[in-house]
């Protein structure tokens, strides 16, 4: 059973969480206080709005392995639901003890606290992430009866409108400062949605011929104007320089909605051209299982080796130096993710024989 497993999506995982730390190693007007060159300036933002790609990659290869599954709705919310929710209150216990021991006490501790703002907000930012995903989660057993109750070009459609709604009316908003009325933003076509059975679409209905080698060229194309026309428009808007970011950044903004297509479109090509030994399978499968603790950790591993980062921008070349951070980090998270991974499967392997 393995074999038929589509080392693509291990692929994509690992590759979204280490751009996901790009992310948010990139700090842009931290950037522009500290003063680059203008090549520097444009590579920084290329690789910034590139990375904004990760959270719609999640999303799709999340979309793509879920939706087909046969489960009961005792399965979903038993297993999947209650896993991400338990995922999450421990994440956001692990990161309010840690506020408390960096800023304050941990006799500060207070459990009321803790509940009333994990049910308003994320303690750390990384962790809306869980919020999203249980929310699709929660409607997975839904989703699975609409997507199988559509034809591919009804997938299509819908997709279609996500991407006008969720997407381009806010692009336009941003770029063209016109207000758009809120009949037309309301979240029934959300890119969340739209992320999640657009990777159904791409990688279980779309036929294999689709995806020829001139659409992949075209999609890679595509990218590179997106993230170029992100550059483009960021360097030359006023209120950026004085510091605020703008929200052609935002994870939902129409060239990053058309970047994550490009990219799924390019992987399909590359799956089906691609061949890999079932050792190298093996290490992406290992590797993808801990993205998720990747995703968790790394803005703890992110704070702890900042003193090192700022060290080493008074040695290293400002690219060197922020790559070498984003690979520490990266690494470091990973093993963690993979040092937790073996506890839970050997408890796993102890309850069984017992």
């Amino acid at each position: 059973m393995e074999t038929k497993r589509n080392p693509i999506f291990d692929i994509l995982k690992i590759v979204a969480s280490f751009l996901v730390i790009v992310n948010h190693t990139i700090n842009i007007p931290e950037v522009i206080t500290f003063g680059v060159d203008a090549a520097t300036l444009s590579g920084l933002l290329a690789a910034f709005f590139t990375s904004k790609v990760a959270v719609g990659i999640f999303f799709a290869v999340s979309g793509a392995l879920l939706i087909p599954k046969i489960e009961s709705f005792s399965v979903v919310y038993r297993q999947r639901v209650l896993k991400i929710l338990t995922v999450l209150v421990l994440a956001s216990l692990f990161y309010y003890c840690f506020q408390l021991y960096e800023y304050q006490s941990l006799r500060d501790f207070s459990l009321f606290y803790f509940f009333r703002t994990i049910i308003s907000e994320p303690f750390r930012v990384p962790l809306w992430f869980l919020y999203t995903f249980a929310g699709l989660l929660i409607c997975l057993p839904f989703i699975r009866v609409l997507c199988q109750s559509m034809s591919r070009k009804e997938h299509l459609i819908f997709c279609g409108l996500c991407i006008f709604f969720g997407s381009f009316i806010p692009t336009l908003e941003t770029m063209s400062g016109i207000s758009v009325s809120p009949l037309l933003q309301y979240g029934y076509f959300s890119m969340t949605l739209g992320y999640f059975i657009l990777g159904h679409l791409i990688f279980n209905l779309m036929p294999t011929r689709t995806f020829r080698r001139s659409y992949a060229v075209f999609a890679a194309i595509t990218m590179i104007v997106c993230v170029g026309i992100s550059v483009a428009f960021t360097r030359n808007d006023p209120a950026f320089i004085n510091g605020s970011l703008i929200r052609l950044d935002d994870r939902n903004g129409l060239f990053t909605a058309v970047s994550v297509i490009a990219t799924l479109v390019i992987s399909q090509w590359f799956a089906n051209k691609a061949t890999f030994a079932c050792r190298t399978r093996m290490v992406f499968k290992t590797l993808a299982n801990a993205t998720l603790m990747t995703y968790l950790i790394h803005e703890f591993v992110l704070i702890k080796l900042r003193p090192l980062y700022i060290l080493s921008t008074n040695i290293l070349s400002p690219w060197s130096a922020l790559l070498l951070h984003q690979i520490l980090v990266f690494a470091i998270s990973t093993l963690f993710g993979l040092f937790l991974q073996y506890l839970l499967n050997k408890r796993r392997h102890q309850s069984h024989h017992s």
